[in-house]
């Protein structure tokens, strides 16, 4: 715009309306003269809105303007004054009190605030203008994979657009940034690393944290048939709690169910401390001869060859039972891995359900196969006979191992401690099923947004 322009040109602008979002507020002023060339201050081309707050004596009036009123955070809005103007104090009502002068202000956190304006030389100092700034939660985020295994690299990027002078850093592994890309390695033992990057918008740092989940390998123990209460599921589960092992435990519904109250809450207790992941293992966990009453004489299993109103009735009832109690339930393992076609459409229906345990594949769900054994028959742990197993799948990403706590005996519970306190020495991960299908499918999730000024806090990331 050309100083040149007049008051009248501003009415008209004024007359127009709110073209974009955007805001231009206006004092009273006695200083006469007109407000032309306000525009200048800004930006070229950007629409901007007269909003009146009063007219002076004599007629005269003038304008502020802020360029923006809304967006997410980092939210950079620009103060300008009207050429000519000198003294004015600025607030834009986030703590970080006021200023003298127009420039660049940014909002590094969401939330409601008010912009206020005085101008000094006017006839009357106090007069002021004010309007409000919502400003939404970050939307900005590192983009890249969440895993990583130890000693391994990783690409990783801010978003598109992205322009503002960055730096990066990492709390354990080795990074290298060029402003909106990095390049990240993995430190040499498994844990949570924090990656962040540091943005210098205007003057005032913004930072973004992601957490990276490194990893040597993932170990998930698919423990099989939780009913009632007994002294070796007790012991299993005691002994992992004392070690801090997640496992996954598949319940029987029906039988959970008719169990002792106070072994219901000691299994939710487990849930609460993330120690253990309950999956669906049937509701009865059944298995005979035309158990669906559509085929005489032929061997069925709860969720093969039985048909799919049979199937969908029995999955329905252990998710009924499992709300009751007040499990959540996001895996499922058929009972003695037998599943077909009907299990998939019945489990299509399902949508909570986004895991499978070994059977069926098919369907949009994670599918964890099974490569090793550690059961050398049911609920026979066998060291001798794991070992070379697992040392032919160390390239794996993860393990899942399968284990009857009670049908394990005394002799081959101290076999699956040794197993397991193998894994522990060799620095594998235990994870719940649904912790892995929430890592596996996950980018990088920001973890809570701070000026750079705040302290970091510890977040683990799942």
């Amino acid at each position: 715009m050309s100083p040149a322009r007049s008051a009248s040109s501003w009415a008209a602008r004024c007359r127009r309306g709110w073209p974009r979002a955007c805001l231009l507020a206006a004092i009273l002023a006695g200083c006469g003269g007109s407000p032309a060339g306000s525009n200048d201050r800004l930006e070229p081309d950007t629409e901007l809105v007269v909003g009146v707050a009063g007219a002076a004596a004599d007629g005269s009036r003038l304008t502020f303007a802020i360029d923006v009123d809304t967006g997410a955070a980092p939210l950079v809005v620009r103060a300008a004054s009207p050429v000519g103007q000198t003294g004015t104090r600025w607030d834009f009502g986030d703590g970080s009190g006021p200023r003298q002068g127009d420039g660049a202000h940014v909002y590094t956190q969401a939330g409601v605030f008010t912009v206020t304006v005085q101008g000094a030389n006017v006839k009357d100092p106090a007069a002021s203008a004010a309007h409000r700034v919502v400003v939404t939660p970050c939307t900005l985020a590192i983009k890249g994979p969440a895993l990583c295994r130890v000693g391994q690299g990783l690409s990783l990027q801010l978003p598109a657009g992205t322009t503002w002078p960055c730096t990066w850093s990492a709390q354990d592994g080795v990074i290298f940034g060029a402003d909106s890309s990095a390049s990240y390695t993995a430190p040499a033992a498994p844990g949570t690393d924090r990656i962040s990057a540091t943005l210098n918008i205007e003057g005032t740092r913004f930072r973004v944290d992601a957490d990276v989940r490194v990893f040597r390998q993932f170990i998930i123990l698919k423990a099989d048939d939780i009913g009632v209460a007994t002294v070796r599921w007790g012991r299993y589960l005691n002994w992992l709690r004392s070690r801090g092992v997640a496992s996954t435990a598949g319940i029987i519904w029906s039988q959970l169910r008719q169990a002792d109250p106070a072994w219901q809450q000691f299994l939710l207790s487990l849930q609460a401390e993330g120690l253990c992941e309950f999956f669906h293992h049937g509701y009865d966990h059944s298995t005979g001869a035309n158990l669906d009453g559509t085929a005489p004489g032929t061997t069925q299993w709860e969720f093969r060859g039985t048909s799919y109103e049979f199937q969908r009735q029995h999955l329905d009832a252990g998710l009924v039972v499992a709300d009751s109690l007040g499990f959540v339930v996001r895996t499922f393992g058929a009972p003695f891995n037998k599943a077909d076609a009907s299990t998939v459409r019945a489990l299509d229906e399902q949508p909570a359900i986004r895991t499978v345990l070994f059977e069926p594949p098919g369907g949009n769900r994670l599918h964890l196969r099974r490569t090793v054994d550690l059961e050398n028959g049911t609920g026979k742990s066998d060291l001798a006979y794991f070992v070379p197993q697992y040392r032919a799948h160390e390239a794996d990403e993860y393990l899942v191992l399968q284990i009857h706590p009670n049908a394990t005996d005394d002799a081959s519970f101290t076999q699956l401690q040794q197993a397991i306190d193998l894994l522990i020495s060799e620095q594998r991960t235990f994870v719940t099923a649904e912790d892995y299908r929430r890592l596996n499918a996950s980018r990088l999730v920001p973890a809570p947004r701070r000026s750079s000024d705040e302290p970091a806090a510890a977040r683990v990331t799942p």
